[in-house]
């Protein structure tokens, strides 16, 4: 069962804890630098709360199939700052859920390089099953 920890017009921030998946869902085109950050910090900030529980964030999922472009402060923000503490909070698989926009496209790739530099799993996907599949896929939600 979905829990909802924070909505408002631009984002829906859930945990699922039978999956033990966090997930942000974007649901404006033009999302405010303070929104974009504020949902990842909101969400960081509940995987540390409940890192080593039951309640823990194992897998992490964006939906961005509304979400527009991020500001390249943003993105930046995102790689050195958010990926690190998401990490340290005992995340180990994260994934996108996107539509087929060439300039998302380009923003997702650029974060994908840089996670990879962290040896953390994360891939893009065009629906939200086939994401979820592969996020479970290990059965650390299991454990």
């Amino acid at each position: 069962m979905k829990e909802i920890i924070k909505e408002n017009k631009y984002v829906e921030i859930s945990y699922e804890k039978e999956i033990k998946l966090g997930m942000i869902k974007w649901k404006s085109k033009i999302i405010p630098s303070e929104e974009y950050r504020g949902a990842f910090n909101i969400l960081i900030d509940y995987g540390d709360k409940n890192k080593g529980t039951e309640r823990r964030v194992a897998y992490f999922l964006s939906d961005t199939t509304i979400q527009g472009v991020v500001s390249p402060a943003d993105r930046k923000w995102f790689q050195e700052d958010a990926v690190p503490r998401a990490i340290a909070t005992g995340l180990s698989k994260g994934a996108v859920v996107m539509s087929a926009s060439v300039f998302k496209k380009y923003y997702i790739n650029l974060i994908l390089k840089t996670i990879k530099t962290f040896d953390m799993p994360f891939k893009i996907f065009s629906d939200y099953d086939t994401a979820i599949s592969w996020l479970t896929s290990t059965g650390e939600h299991l454990e």
